[in-house]
């Protein structure tokens, strides 16, 4: 009997020994495991984590006694009672489960949250807007003489009225209640009236118009508005966005040209971008922008820039090293020399409505 107790005994011993030390593991690390278990995704989406990556990538050098010379750094781990400060601990060092772990909390930290999905400019366009539903008075023919224009959106779309002239788009239902008047090409007779909708989605939209043979003629629309991707030249060029065709929901710039009171699209081989993913499975990538062209590894855990695309099948990736390849799809976002899709081999992708 008194061994059955004895081992009974010993049993909850044991299990009230090693309690605490699994809960100082749990309450102690950003991320418990990250010296074993590749980190998926899905726990960086945690608004609690947002703020501990910098001591999440950390920990991983703390647990081999990395000695820190930043004060924060070296207070918050000599707190914890498993850190045993012993040595300089270098990344090669890490055993490659710990690596993979590290430039991944570094490309949340660097890149994931600051991600643009097209690129950004700092306009510094002269646009002159005006509210929607009063009578505005401007020269917009260079004749001499101000027209008189009201500009009316609503739930239903909106009226334009120049004159006596009026048009009525329905199209457009998130309707912005003012207006602008640019000029796109300075050295024409003609300043151009610019209608904004915000679109369902954010798909932004701006609508181009002018008064040509005292007619209301609507000459294009483009993808943007005046603070958000839409930039006026002057020279006759007018610069928007796109909504991208391949990989993932993201945007391109789009520029046009003002020919015969139409904006037409100048055709681009390759749209700049600049967006960075995480590799988290081996893809091959091509030398060329050919499907014949020789093929070369990018292996996981490291961080690439997404630096252009053709719309079609190519998007050109460039490394940290500065290495470039070319990744080819189909049906949006497969990855045909992998036989994947991009999300089951790239972390960052931004997929929406």
């Amino acid at each position: 009997m008194f061994k059955k107790h004895s081992f009974a005994l010993l049993l909850i011993f044991i299990f009230l020994l090693s309690w605490p030390i699994k809960s100082i593991a749990n309450d102690d690390f950003v991320f418990p495991q990250s010296y074993i278990k590749k980190l998926s995704e899905d726990v960086f989406f945690n608004p609690e984590v947002y703020n501990k990556l910098y001591i999440a990538r950390n920990e991983i050098f703390a647990r081999h006694g990395h000695i820190f010379e930043n004060r924060e750094l070296r207070n918050y781990f000599l707190s914890k009672k498993w850190y045993k400060p012993i040595k300089k601990v270098s990344f090669d060092e890490l055993n490659s489960i710990e690596k993979y772990n590290v430039i991944l909390i570094s490309y949340f930290e660097k890149y994931y949250y600051k991600s643009k999905l097209f690129i950004e400019k700092n306009y510094k366009d002269k646009i002159l807007f005006f509210p929607a539903n009063k009578e505005v008075h401007y020269d917009l023919n260079n004749d001499g003489i101000n027209e008189s224009i009201i500009y009316k959106p609503s739930n239903k779309g909106f009226t334009l009225q120049v004159n006596n002239q009026s048009i009525t788009n329905e199209l457009y239902t998130n309707l912005q209640k003012k207006f602008a008047i640019v000029d796109i090409y300075k050295s024409d007779n003609y300043k151009e009236i610019v209608i904004f909708d915000e679109g369902p989605s954010n798909d932004y939209t701006s609508i181009f118009y002018q008064f040509y043979n005292n007619k209301i003629i609507e000459i294009g629309s483009v993808g943007g508005i005046y603070n958000i991707g839409l930039h006026v030249y002057g020279n006759g060029i007018v610069e928007g966005l796109i909504r991208a065709k391949l990989l993932q929901t993201w945007y391109f710039n789009e520029k046009y040209i003002l020919k015969n009171h139409k904006l037409e699209i100048i055709p681009q081989d390759i749209y700049k971008t600049n967006f960075y993913v995480f590799v988290k499975k081996d893809i091959k990538l091509h030398t060329t922008r050919s499907e014949k062209s020789k093929c070369f590894t990018l292996k996981q855990g490291q961080i690439i820039n997404i630096v252009g695309c053709d719309n079609k099948k190519w998007c050109l990736i460039e490394t940290s090293t500065g290495k470039e390849g070319w990744l080819l799809l189909k049906d949006f976002s497969f990855l045909v020399d992998n036989n994947m899709d991009a999300r089951d081999a790239l972390i960052g992708l931004c997929y929406a409505d």
